[in-house]
């Protein structure tokens, strides 16, 4: 039997066992592309920009089957999927799709507004032998849960001090209807420049990879997914 729960306190020990059992082991792999514990447990005290959303599936005696975690820019009025995983013994059961369902509804009902919900994934760039997934595995799962990667170039600024920027990642947007094959680029632009200010502060604009994108981009009025 499993139970879906929201984390909101920072000391609650199951955001220990999420970030232990299923954090680390998936995303720990890889430098700089997970935040330490200490980041979640600041981010749920509001010491931050933006708001996270940490929701979990539990079973009977609380171990953490699958989880995720989503950062709302209000600016920008966008969501950014930052980790979703799913546990080795719990996999095939549908919760990562129960988890996107539930987030959606979350998003809903506490930031209407929100115009997108975004996903990195890694490019084919990284040695899969270096991760615990094949990218095109990764990017396959995502995108069975409604994840369309966007034809641009994408550079993750550093999560926080003392680590690198992320270059062999893809940007990816929710959507599940099949009629939509786009979305306008100024939602992306508005969001990735909110992002790298969060990251890098204030000064934000003079990083040059954030220059460089929003000069390639500056006349797209689309992203095709």
């Amino acid at each position: 039997m499993f139970f879906t729960t929201h984390i909101k306190d920072s000391n609650d020990k199951l955001l220990e066992k999420f970030y232990n059992s299923l954090l680390v082991p998936n995303f720990g792999i890889i430098p700089n592309e997970l935040d330490d514990l200490e980041t979640f447990q600041e981010a749920l005290q509001s010491k931050f920009q933006y708001t996270l959303h940490i929701i979990l599936i539990v079973d009977e005696f609380e171990n953490v089957a699958a989880g995720l975690s989503c950062e709302y820019y209000p600016k920008s009025k966008c969501s950014l999927l930052t980790y979703i995983a799913v546990g080795e013994g719990y996999k095939g059961k549908g919760l990562a799709k129960t988890l996107i369902s539930e987030l959606n509804s979350h998003l809903k009902q506490y930031h209407p507004e929100n115009l997108a919900l975004f996903a990195e994934s890694n490019s084919d760039n990284v040695d899969e032998t270096k991760d615990i997934m094949n990218p095109k595995l990764r990017r396959k799962i995502l995108n069975s849960i409604g994840f369309n990667y966007l034809g641009m170039n994408y550079v993750q600024p550093p999560l926080s001090e003392g680590k690198d920027k992320c270059r062999d990642l893809l940007l990816g947007v929710y959507n599940t209807d099949p009629s939509i094959k786009s979305i306008k680029s100024e939602i992306v632009l508005d969001w990735l420049k909110e992002f790298y200010e969060v990251l890098i502060g204030e000064n934000y604009l003079e990083d040059e990879d954030l220059k460089e994108t929003l000069k390639l981009y500056s006349k797209t009025e689309h992203f095709l997914f």
